[in-house]
């Protein structure tokens, strides 16, 4: 039974950390497409107008 019981945990932590490194690659892809498109958008022409 602990041997079972063992495989149980080994197969639930190597889940958390898949679970958990691809949470992070979704999060770096995220912010990259955010800064990618921050940077690239042009900056507005501003008029003053009296």
């Amino acid at each position: 039974m602990t041997t079972f019981e063992r495989r149980q945990i080994s197969t639930a932590q190597r889940y958390n950390r898949w679970a958990h490194d691809e949470c992070s690659s979704l999060a770096e892809t995220a912010a990259s497409h955010i800064s990618t498109t921050l940077d690239s958008k042009k900056k507005a022409d501003i008029e003053v107008l009296q």
